[in-house]
């Protein structure tokens, strides 16, 4: 029993841990206009999926070895809360890889979220720095929040629902 309630309290810990840093963040930042990207898959656009709706923007790069360690992870969270809360997820791919090469890496991992793709100008207008960058959009396009790095199922959650509810 006393090992049950340590296991309990150390996931209150990093519970509370989480959810303090995602309630910080770049609360209100800027605004982030996504009209400039281009989608891979033809029968999409931007304005179809996300525009004027909350949506989670997940920046990455075919050759960042941390986004390919944080592949399961995102289609994970991808399958569970895509659509939750009227909340979208959109990827955009950044670097210098041909059409051709993202659609095979997107086969190959049967990646299974709207990839876009976008250019240099675009990530220095967003601060994006480091791959890969989550981004937390609000429909009216200001970024409410930015992580960096491994993706944290239980930080993605709690900012969409600190999205929604600015929202």
């Amino acid at each position: 029993m006393k090992k049950l309630g340590n296991y309990l309290l150390w996931g209150i810990v990093i519970l509370c841990v989480t959810v303090g840093f995602s309630a910080l963040g770049s609360v209100g930042s800027s605004k982030a206009d996504f009209s400039g990207i281009r989608p891979i898959q033809k029968d999409i656009s931007y304005k179809q999926l996300a525009a004027n709706k909350p949506t989670v923007v997940y920046i990455w790069a075919t050759w960042c070895g941390i986004c390919r360690t944080n592949l399961p992870i995102v289609k994970k969270v991808y399958e569970t809360l895509n659509g939750l809360l009227g909340i979208e997820f959109i990827s955009i791919e950044h670097g210098p890889s041909k059409t051709a090469k993202i659609t095979s890496f997107i086969k190959k991992h049967t990646i299974p979220y709207p990839v876009f793709v976008t250019s240099d100008k675009n990530m220095q207008d967003w601060g994006i720095s480091a791959f890969p960058t989550t981004l937390y959009v609000h429909s009216d396009g200001t970024i409410y929040f930015r992580d960096i790095g491994i993706m944290n199922p239980i930080g993605v959650f709690t900012r969409m629902v600190l999205l929604k509810l600015i929202a």
